[in-house]
């Protein structure tokens, strides 16, 4: 029986009894290409790596703003939406050149919000030469706002666990489903019988509020603008949701293509040996875009919901964030107020996660849990790479990021309410006001002239006369 060509051949390689012998005979025999590339892609990737960090570390300063909210702000999350969409011109398009040889990259920035011993303080983590742009946003929608530059609070705890006297504990979240798909969003908050809006941090407010002193807790986004071209993978899986297959198709992923002709050869051998002969082709089957199918692929989705979610948030502007908590507390403290702290913080952000739509996950990488081996190695490492993550509001440490709308971002951060009354967060005291428009002006360098000086010589005055 003749063998097909890929069975035969794999049936005419040399056999050994030493797996050091086959492993010489496969470098020998083309394997070391694969070494190579191998050991090319990881220098380049080491490349890559450092001239962004040398020109993070040349370029980049960075300043820590503490924003006092006012009083009686009558302003919503709306205000923070515009606040963030106005910050999407910080946003630069970078050449091949700029990152593959100079390591330029995208400045970001992180909002928070941190809990010292009960003292709730709102912080904006900024580029030092970007700080007119964020305040001229901020002030803007809330112009009784005090801004003010604070010391980086992060400094006063270990960076590095164990520590003798602190215990910490921290995640990420991230999303669990397509990033296209939305959260539950502040518009969903509102009574649509009474009209009130039910603030969803509000519980995050009153939560902070009962840290005790010896305790931290803290909640940061750090937030990268990016080019807004993940809004047409989010228009095409709505497409595919109802069944739409018209229009251009997209283009074959290279990659994707490979491991179909791989696994189809792996299938084209293995039917080959038992059956004895080639497989048949095989025919490829589509759906028809008949009004049937498109209305079960909407009724399958809900009514409309999510369709109507995704295509909102495609509609938005959008940034690379995630969520990142951290509590940290003196041991003593830890060992009996951690449970509650860890229960507390992430009941607050499960009202917020859209089962139908999309939830919040804790990080594989970040989330502070071990069992079964290294237990203790393996928690202070988890510990480790949260407190430096947080530390330097990195975007890309830790768990990987996900898209965000500016409407996603101002439900989980954002100014309190009117009928927000947390007593120990941090307000502004005193009401900013423009000068009434009748005041006298005068040029800023303007000064009475001096009287000239008399000459030596002159007559003294008052002299008597005969």
């Amino acid at each position: 029986m003749d063998l097909p060509p890929p069975l035969a051949f794999f049936l005419s390689l040399p056999t050994f009894d030493n797996p050091f012998a086959a492993m010489g005979y496969l470098i020998v025999h083309g394997g070391w290409f694969l070494i190579l590339l191998t050991l090319l892609l990881g220098l380049w990737e080491l490349w890559i790596f450092e001239i962004h960090e040398q020109y993070e570390h040349d370029k980049f300063k960075f300043m820590l703003l503490a924003v006092n909210v006012p009083k009686r702000s009558e302003q919503t999350a709306k205000a923070t939406e515009n606040f963030f969409s106005s910050l999407m011109g910080l946003h630069v398009s970078i050449n091949m050149w700029e990152n593959y040889v100079e390591g330029r990259k995208q400045e970001w920035f992180a909002c928070e919000i941190a809990s010292h011993g009960g003292f709730i303080q709102f912080y904006i983590y900024i580029p030092v030469r970007q700080r007119d742009i964020f305040e001229a946003a901020i002030f803007a929608q809330y112009p009784d706002a005090e801004v003010h530059e604070a010391q980086d609070y992060t400094l006063k705890y270990p960076n590095k666990y164990p520590s003798d006297e602190w215990d910490a504990w921290g995640t990420e979240l991230v999303l669990k489903k397509s990033q296209c798909w939305p959260i539950k969003t502040y518009p969903l908050f509102e009574d649509k019988l009474s009209g009130t809006f039910k603030d969803p941090l509000s519980q995050l407010f009153e939560f902070m509020g009962t840290i005790q002193p010896g305790e931290e807790l803290w909640v940061q986004y750090p937030i990268l603008p990016i080019e807004q071209d993940w809004q047409d993978p989010c228009r095409k899986e709505i497409d595919k949701m109802i069944g739409l297959r018209g229009g251009k198709k997209d283009e074959p992923n290279p990659l994707l293509a490979l491991l179909h002709a791989l696994g189809d050869a792996v299938m084209y051998i293995v039917h080959s040996a038992v059956a004895g002969k080639a497989p048949e082709g095989r025919e490829t089957a589509h759906k028809d875009d008949d009004p049937l199918a498109v209305r079960s692929n909407i009724l399958a989705y809900g009514p409309g919901e999510l369709l109507n979610g995704i295509a909102n948030k495609a509609s938005k502007l959008g940034y690379k964030s995630k969520i990142r908590i951290l509590y940290i507390a003196r041991k003593e403290i830890a060992s009996k107020n951690r449970k509650r702290a860890v229960q507390g913080i992430m009941g607050v952000f499960r009202q917020f996660n859209a089962h139908d739509m999309n939830t919040f996950g804790l990080g594989r990488r970040t989330f502070v849990r071990a069992y079964y081996y290294f237990v203790q190695y393996r928690l202070n490492r988890r510990k480790n790479i949260l407190m430096r993550a947080y530390r330097r509001r990195s975007v890309k440490r830790g768990d990987k990021p996900a898209v965000l709308s500016v409407e996603e971002l101002a439900t989980l951060w954002h100014f309190p309410s009117l009928d927000i009354s947390a007593p120990l967060l941090r307000k502004a005291e005193v009401k900013r006001g423009e000068p009434p428009s009748g005041l006298p002006m005068a040029d800023y360098d303007y000064a009475p002239p001096a009287p000239a000086p008399k000459p030596k010589d002159d007559i003294p005055e008052n002299l008597p006369f005969a």
